[in-house]
């Protein structure tokens, strides 16, 4: 038995190392790591947003009327409420000027030549503005019936002059003579309440010489049963 001994240990030792050898040879089951998906950064197009609502800045005033019946229009800004933040956006809205109802006297007329027409209604519009002007809004001016003629080198210009204006702005109720037609129930109330901040005519039978040297004299028939054509002003027809 003693002589079996050291070969049976020996077969336990080859057995114990072969079975070490299989146990490192075994593959191990992968470990499995959970997939981490990183979200795509998002990409912001045109213009960066504030999260604050922007704001109107706007001046509160009434709108004046220039010579010639032009109202000036206010510009509103939109701005950030803490004023302007590099980055942030403004915008400006800029409204448009009124059209004229009212187109350029002499400009439809082709009998007239332009220089002539222009030199004419720059006079004409801005003495009858400069003197109306002071009393009532001056909405336009309108020419018709127009004759142009030439003669010893000057020329003259005739016609029909529609100056239209209205008075400025006001509640008829407030204007005392309309307020004591409203009081007194007169049935005439209406009619002037309704014509207080609408349109007025103001016809003028004109004629323009102008001279050379470009020179320009204003000339108006007032008569009412012949053609008597006198120098005139503008101020003329203001009740003093």
């Amino acid at each position: 038995m003693k002589r079996f001994l050291p070969a049976l240990l020996l077969l336990f030792s080859l057995a114990a190392c072969s079975n070490e050898t299989t146990q490192q040879a075994s593959p191990q089951p992968p470990t499995t790591q959970p997939a981490v998906i990183q979200p795509e950064p998002t990409q912001t197009v045109g213009v960066k947003e504030d999260i604050t609502a922007p704001v109107v800045s706007e001046q509160v005033t009434e709108p004046t009327t220039a010579p010639g019946g032009t109202e000036s229009v206010q510009e509103e800004t939109l701005t950030d409420v803490n004023d302007v933040v590099p980055g942030s956006t403004q915008i400006t809205v800029v409204q448009p000027e009124p059209v004229s109802e009212y187109p350029p006297m002499f400009s439809g007329d082709d009998n007239v030549p332009p220089e002539i027409g222009d030199a004419v209604r720059g006079r004409i519009e801005a003495e009858w503005t400069e003197a109306f002007g002071k009393y009532y809004q001056v909405l336009g001016f309108e020419a018709s019936n127009i004759n142009y003629t030439e003669a010893n080198g000057g020329s003259e210009l005739e016609f029909n002059m529609n100056m239209v204006t209205r008075n400025f702005y006001k509640d008829p109720d407030t204007v005392p003579y309309i307020k004591e037609l409203k009081d007194s129930g007169s049935p005439s109330y209406q009619q002037l309440y309704d014509e207080y901040n609408a349109p007025m005519d103001n016809n003028f039978h004109m004629k323009a010489v102008v001279g050379v040297d470009g020179s320009i004299e204003l000339f108006a028939n007032d008569s009412p049963v012949e053609v008597d054509f006198r120098p005139v002003k503008a101020s003329d027809y203001i009740m003093r």
